[in-house]
């Protein structure tokens, strides 16, 4: 997506980059960026690299305000589930427990999620460098973020806990 590649064409690692506020304003009118405070699974690119520490564009980026300035804070997956504030603050819900390690990246595989499922799809029709929509979070550290292969085998359990809370902690 040409928007989304002319404003971030400066720079190979994207953690740290601002976003002005028009630019930042330019990705909501074409439709560039999601809010994900509702949280939900995450439909996009995942990483190329998952040892790398370098921000590439391949996964997607999440952003958040920080005065004026909108900031990459780090690149997440597809296929991982974003928890809102409300459902991570929960005393008895221990979403720690649902997030495995990873054992064999190798072996996932994209699947279909039922309708049911509270999706945010951050897929771009024709991508370039950077590869999905950007993720807006007003505030990353109120959210929990499951990682794919967990995501897959607990998909129902997180996304009924999910809807069961409003975003924001109590």
């Amino acid at each position: 997506m040409e928007i989304l590649d002319n404003i971030f064409a400066n720079s190979k690692d994207l953690k740290g980059v601002e976003i002005s506020k028009e630019d930042f304003d330019l990705l909501l009118s074409n439709n560039l960026v999601i809010d994900g405070k509702k949280g939900g699974l995450l439909l996009g690119e995942s990483h190329v690299d998952l040892t790398s520490e370098i921000l590439n564009g391949e996964g997607i980026l999440l952003v958040r305000k920080i005065g004026e300035k909108f900031v990459v804070e780090k690149e997440l997956e597809g296929f991982e589930y974003l928890l809102n504030g409300g459902a991570c603050c929960n005393p008895d819900f221990n979403y720690e427990q649902y997030n495995e390690p990873e054992k064999d990246l190798k072996n996932f595989s994209e699947y279909c999620p039922s309708e049911k499922i509270t999706v945010i799809d951050l897929r771009l029709e024709n991508p370039g460098r950077i590869k999905s929509k950007i993720l807006f979070i007003a505030n990353p550290d109120s959210f929990a973020l499951i990682n794919r292969g967990s995501t897959q085998k607990y998909l129902k359990t997180l996304d009924d806990e999910n809807k069961a809370w409003e975003p924001g902690c109590y």
